[in-house]
């Protein structure tokens, strides 16, 4: 009788210690406020945690944000609800559309540049494009049809406004001009420049107007 009295309490004590076991184990278990895919883990399995540690990154990668930097003369084009093309080098060829989120709130250096982050929200229904990734960005602010366009390494800015360099009876001169819709290499010109003029393009050597100079040489 004593010892099944004995064997009856180490019983109660090993079924209090699975409850207490079981009530941490439970606590321990962290859920997520919604559904996705966790793309960062913060912790390593032993750390120590404190009230508000960031343990993970947790987000719906179907459709990502994508923060882009946009020059300030060109922010005046921006508006909410244009369409966006995101490419990717590491997957040439591809493509991903979306829309302009958000437009900055104030400007901000960025090397020698001052910019705007343009918040904009892209479709990734394959789940290819990842968090982090570095990927380049075109903002279809206007469509402009049967326009007179000019590479836009071209178009020079200063004080006056925006200008750009013709030859005229083999010498250069200055031309102001009026700028319109934009994309990474071709730039409109709305005013200033006629079809067919000869436009001069950057090269290793200085040029100022004035200079004497050979079209095409």
């Amino acid at each position: 009788k004593p010892d099944l009295s004995a064997a009856k309490a180490r019983l109660h004590d090993a079924e209090s210690a699975l409850s207490l076991a079981r009530k941490r184990q439970a606590l321990s278990i962290l859920r997520a406020p919604i559904a996705g895919t966790v793309y960062g883990l913060a912790v390593q399995p032993g750390s120590y945690l404190t009230e508000g540690a960031l343990l993970a990154s947790v987000g719906q990668l179907a459709r990502v944000r994508v923060r882009v930097y946009v020059d300030e003369p060109e922010l005046g084009r921006v508006a909410v609800g244009q369409s966006v093309t995101i490419r990717w080098q590491a997957l040439p060829g591809k493509e991903w559309e979306g829309v302009v989120e958000r437009k900055p709130a104030s400007i901000q250096p960025l090397g020698t540049r001052q910019v705007g982050e343009v918040l904009c929200t892209i479709n990734n229904p394959g789940l290819e494009l990842l968090p982090g990734t570095n990927v380049d960005a075109e903002i279809r602010t206007a469509v402009a049809e049967n326009a007179l366009v000019i590479p836009r390494e071209a178009v020079h800015h200063d004080g006056a406004g925006d200008f750009v360099y013709v030859v005229k009876d083999g010498v250069i001169a200055r031309c102001d001009v009026k700028t319109g819709a934009s994309t990474p290499t071709l730039v409109q010109i709305a005013s200033g420049l006629g079809q067919g003029e000869e436009v001069v393009l950057p090269s290793d050597v200085p040029l100022k107007p004035g200079d004497r100079v050979t079209p095409g040489a």
